[in-house]
């Protein structure tokens, strides 16, 4: 049961923050600019259909080239099917879309560390911690590459940050890029890594 836990902790943690992404979206916008397309491909992104959202994502970009959530949409499906330069772009163009959103800087540090610029990576964590002082996941991400790196004392500080945010959530609060993981959860799994460093 230890290891399935870890596991899917790890997974959850390196999820595409979608639900988040959707909270800091600009505000509601006409049926016909391209937001209920969106919606679509977001869900369709949620449930793993990485080809379909892309789709409907570029379909709602035809309609409104300026759409931050599409973009972001695009982004994390391109880097979920392994198109890692594509998916680069269009993070990027999510980030520059919508400059006060952390989601696009976490998903540009999975494709910087699936490319193995770690370097990268952590620049881009930094900036999501930075735009969202509360993003647990991004300081879970960054922990965990202190600690590939042999960096034990700020590993062990980004999960002691990570363990704050976590607290100031409701225990029943899905968190942030975790793909629906609890917060309680979160809190439990933290804990455990920080007893066993």
């Amino acid at each position: 049961e230890e290891e399935t836990l870890d596991s899917l902790m790890v997974s959850a943690i390196r999820a595409a923050p979608v639900r988040a992404m959707r909270a800091a979206a600009a505000p509601a916008v006409s049926a016909g600019d391209g937001k209920a397309v969106t919606d679509e491909a977001e869900a369709l992104l949620e449930g793993g259909a990485y080809d379909a959202a892309a789709k409907k994502a570029k379909e709602a970009l035809t309609v409104n080239p300026g759409l931050f959530r599409a973009m972001y949409v695009l982004g994390a499906a391109c880097a979920n099917k392994g198109r890692l330069d594509e998916a680069e772009a269009y993070l990027k163009k999510a980030a520059v879309a919508d400059r006060l959103s952390p989601s696009p800087h976490y998903m540009l540090a999975i494709v910087a560390e699936e490319k193995n610029d770690l370097t990268l990576a952590k620049d881009e964590l930094k900036k999501a911690i930075y735009l969202d002082p509360m993003y647990a996941a991004a300081y879970l991400e960054l922990a965990s590459l202190y600690e590939g790196g042999g960096d034990l004392n700020s590993a062990r500080r980004n999960r002691l940050a990570a363990l704050d945010a976590l607290k100031g959530l409701p225990k029943e609060k899905a968190v942030e890029a975790c793909s629906g993981l609890l917060a309680g959860e979160l809190v439990k799994y933290v804990n455990r890594l920080l007893e066993s460093a």
